[in-house]
């Protein structure tokens, strides 16, 4: 039905009135702008796309993804609905959905700056560095003074082990913005020598000037952290870690209780009797390999070890394993995860077991065995066993304070919540050991426990120990692990590029006087 011009011009009276409302805030009055828009002309592509964004921002992604979508269908090579619509699918977990939707908004626009950084992005979660590093090198074409395309390309060279090449991309990053926090964090990290003094006088006047507990303070001060360790200044050191951790954790609401009752309701749940009533169930593929364990407790070492491996490759920190637990949780189920899996039936399994599949052959279609090194998949074991009971389970052990203050002289990428205060990481680290008791008491013989120290120790003996636990034979390869050339995205990037090495073992003694809580929740 033809519409008048008198509807046209009150759906776009009522989409401006939108637009003021989404820049005030006031989410609930822009939908209701947006859907009294649509009475008018029922299929208006922006107040369809608009309504997307704003379910989006509610973190409905799902409502968001249906209605950008219904936009596209009255403009099918909008550059702007398409690259929305691929950020929604990017932040749901289908990278390569995303790449697509990306590729071709770039394909409408070609000089969409947007959305080639954006698809860089994509592109380095799905494994293709190297595309990324061109899709940043275009944004910059297209946008010499995007300061965010010049970090992440320097990220991406620094996770292929380019270090030199990095450092150039993070300096240019601060010479365009003097004030740019994140890249001055990185050069600090990667200056492992001491840092240029100009640069870290820099780092020391923007931190004077930042706003508490703002994402620039708290890069500010783990930056400076790093700089005054590599200088000695331990005491120094630690203060600015206390106060980087003390705020980032004020950014988020953590109770470890609540992680601690979770993996309560995980030992309940996956009794050594269900397993063993229900081994039969899964899929017989032998294809992946995980690595699971506390983070910096060694796990990437292992996957690069793993991935010299003429059979094998790694996939890095994947999140499918949490995706399926999400799936199984979802809003309109009565039951959650892990309490739902006492329903599941065996066909269930078998879909669940091929999906997971599907996903990782993407990063290796004709490799033998994959890894999947999430260190947090260490929840999910049962889980693992009833997809797939013949799968290798690498369990990384490291020495609890060691790893605690590891993690919390860490700034991480990802999540990790209870790594930013001190007594948080005793209590977490405490009640993932008892976790993992359960796990080898309820699936004896599945996981091979791993110890850092014995690798560093004994780098072939235990080496070829892994191997064998994986049915893979001898390569001496494995032995040079860092001269594999691989991607690596965890903060263990710069480590797996050299031969092991033993300082590491016990840097956090120097440090002792300033652990007290953590020492404390871990007895």
């Amino acid at each position: 039905m033809e519409q008048s011009p008198e509807s046209f011009a009150q759906a776009q009276s009522n989409i401006t009135k939108a637009l003021d409302h989404f820049a005030d805030r006031r989410l609930a009055d822009a939908e209701s702008c947006l859907h009294e828009a649509l009475k008018q002309i029922p299929n208006h592509p922006d107040a369809l796309h608009l309504l997307g964004l704003a379910a989006k921002q509610r973190g409905s992604d799902d409502e968001a993804a249906r209605w950008i979508r219904r936009a596209l269908e009255q403009i099918p090579k909008h550059p702007v609905f398409l690259s929305n619509l691929a950020n929604i699918l990017l932040d749901g977990g289908d990278v390569d959905a995303a790449i697509n939707h990306y590729r071709n908004a770039i394909s409408a626009d070609p000089e969409y700056a947007d959305a080639h950084f954006n698809l860089g992005i994509a592109l380095e979660r799905s494994g293709q560095t190297d595309d990324a590093i061109d899709s940043y090198r275009q944004t910059l074409e297209l946008d010499a003074d995007r300061v965010a395309a010049l970090h992440n390309l320097g990220s991406a060279l620094e996770s292929l082990g380019r270090v030199s090449e990095a450092l150039v991309e993070y300096r240019m990053a601060v010479a365009k913005s003097p004030d740019y926090a994140r890249a001055y964090y990185r050069i600090a990290t990667l200056s492992n020598t001491a840092i240029d003094q100009s640069e870290l006088r820099t780092m020391e006047n923007l931190l004077s000037t930042a706003e508490p507990n703002s994402d620039a303070a708290i890069h500010l001060h783990f930056g400076l952290a790093r700089a005054y360790a590599n200088m000695g200044l331990s005491g120094d050191a630690f203060r600015q870690w206390e106060l980087g951790n003390k705020a980032k954790r004020a950014t988020y609401a953590y109770d470890v209780r609540d992680i601690q009752r979770f993996h309560g309701r995980i030992a309940k749940t996956f009794s050594s009797e269900m397993l063993k009533e229900r081994e039969c169930q899964g899929n017989d593929s032998d294809v992946p390999i995980f690595v699971v364990g506390m983070p910096r407790s060694g796990t990437t070492l292992v996957e690069q070890i793993l991935a010299s491996h003429p059979k094998v490759a790694a996939a890095g920190e994947l999140s499918y394993l949490r995706d399926i637990s999400r799936k199984l949780s979802a809003p309109m189920d009565d039951q959650k995860f892990p309490e739902v899996m006492n329903s599941l039936g065996g066909c269930e399994l078998q879909i669940l077991a091929s999906e997971y599949l599907g996903r990782l052959h993407v990063w290796a279609p004709a490799s033998p065995h994959i890894v999947d090194k999430m260190p947090g998949n260490f929840l999910y074991i049962g889980l693992i066993k009833l997809m797939f009971p013949k799968s290798k389970i690498i369990h990384c052990v490291r020495d609890p304070v060691a790893t605690c203050f590891s993690c919390y002289t860490q700034l991480f990428n990802a999540p990790q919540r209870f790594t930013y205060d001190l007594t948080d990481l005793g209590l977490y680290h405490s009640s993932y050991r008892q976790l993992m008791r359960h796990w080898h008491r309820a699936a004896p013989g599945s996981i091979l426990d791993l110890r850092y120290e014995d690798m560093v120790d004994n780098q072939e003996a235990e080496t070829r120990s892994l191997l064998k636990f994986c049915n893979l034979d001898w390569d001496d390869s494995c032995l040079r692990f860092h001269k594999t050339d691989r991607a690596v995205r965890t903060a263990s990037a710069l480590q797996v590029r050299q031969p092991i090495y033993k300082d590491s073992l016990s840097g956090w003694r120097k440090y002792r006087e300033h652990l007290g809580p953590l020492l404390a929740a871990l007895d």
